[in-house]
């Protein structure tokens, strides 16, 4: 608790507001204090605790930031505060991913870029949420898939901005909305809902929830930096072959979209 007091009061002084020093005290319940950090837990002479606050604030003085001897120039406006070291470009990705990605808690850059990426290589620069191939390739792939019916393949192709596949993986996903939303769709009994009202929530899903089920855990590899093995490796696992299927386009797919402020990548500027 000291140390997050102390960020924010160093924080605070950043932008010019100053604290008059005063004396903090706890209140106990015995009505003996113990001089403390201002809110932090006390503990009293009888060794008790509490965590009622101390007294008032000190008083708060805005000062000009030119009255501060910081040994640098403070900023004028917020605005020109030096930008964080990774930013996303989005342009030209559909909501629904924005959205999904919210809803996920697929919220640091790096992590966007990487999920961005892919989707955008599995969707054709985010046209296509349904393969284009007839799924005949996947007939008869019981174990992995569960496509053991004749017909399974075609039936549950891949779907969505990253392309869910196989019967098995429908059905999975089937479970998690109904548990998660509490809806009256079926995905096994109307695939084509994934391609459509579901694209960027299965993508998501597939993402932070399904791959670190089945040790692809996307999330932890991709804040593992920009460098082509870790996009390979995110691609591989996507994908499922090494190397993945258009793996040079998944590395420029992933350049495009992150903004790199310290200058690296800047071929989306």
């Amino acid at each position: 608790m000291r140390q997050v007091i102390q960020e924010i009061k160093r924080i605070k002084s950043m932008m010019g507001l100053i604290f008059e020093d005063t004396e903090d005290k706890c209140l106990c319940p015995d009505g003996i204090t113990k001089k403390r950090e201002c809110c932090e837990e006390c503990e009293c002479l009888d060794g008790t605790k509490s965590m009622d606050c101390c007294g008032e604030l000190s008083k708060m003085e805005i000062l000009p930031a030119s009255n501060l001897n910081l040994g640098y120039d403070l900023p004028d406006t917020l605005s020109s505060l030096p930008k964080q070291k990774y930013e996303v470009n989005l342009d030209g990705v559909p909501q629904d991913l924005i959205d999904s990605m919210s809803d996920y808690g697929i919220n640091i850059p790096l992590e966007q870029a990487h999920f961005l990426a892919q989707c955008k290589m599995e969707s054709v620069g985010f046209t296509k949420t349904t393969e284009m191939a007839s799924g005949n390739a996947y007939e008869g792939r019981c174990k992995g898939l569960g496509n053991c019916s004749p017909g399974d393949g075609v039936k549950y192709k891949g779907r969505g901005y990253m392309q869910l596949t196989g019967k098995a993986n429908y059905e999975e996903y089937n479970k998690w909305l109904k548990e998660k939303y509490g809806t009256t769709d079926d995905v096994v009994k109307n695939p084509e809902l994934v391609a459509t009202k579901y694209a960027g929530d299965v993508s998501a899903w597939f993402w932070a929830v399904a791959g670190p089920k089945y040790n692809k855990n996307f999330p932890h590899r991709s804040l593992q930096g920009t460098s082509d093995k870790v996009i390979d490796k995110i691609g591989e696992w996507v994908n499922g072959a090494s190397p993945p299927n258009g793996y040079k386009e998944r590395r420029q797919a992933f350049k495009d979209i992150l903004i790199d402020n310290s200058g690296i990548y800047a071929s989306n500027k």
